[in-house]
């Protein structure tokens, strides 16, 4: 079981190591390493959606929305600055491409 402290310690390490990545100079690599730097931002950017969708689902299924404050469209665009348009259709990616469970909380394969 994972708890919050565990959590802060794993987002603030990887805050720092992204602070490192962006005072990096690249214009001192040729266009092949640029590019590869490029390809490594990418994997980065695609491992995202992994860690997002099942916390959007979880929260989907557990947060009543007495306690969101409305509904999870709404809290999701709060909490993270984004637009209402684009809470959704990261809850309906979530939906569609997170980890799926069932009514008595098992998982569910793809």
């Amino acid at each position: 079981m994972t708890d919050q402290q565990d959590i802060d310690a794993v987002f603030d390490a990887l805050d720092a190591a992204w602070d490192r990545v962006c005072a990096l100079n690249v214009d001192a690599l040729n266009p092949r390493q640029q590019l590869a730097v490029l390809e490594r931002c990418e994997k980065q950017r695609r491992r995202i959606p992994a860690v997002e969708h099942p916390v959007i689902n979880s929260l989907a299924r557990q947060a009543p929305s007495v306690e969101l404050g409305g509904t999870v469209v709404h809290a999701i665009a709060e909490a993270t600055l984004i637009s209402r348009t684009e809470a959704s259709r990261r809850l309906k990616e979530a939906r569609d491409l997170g980890p799926r469970h069932g009514l008595t909380g098992e998982p569910i394969p793809p």
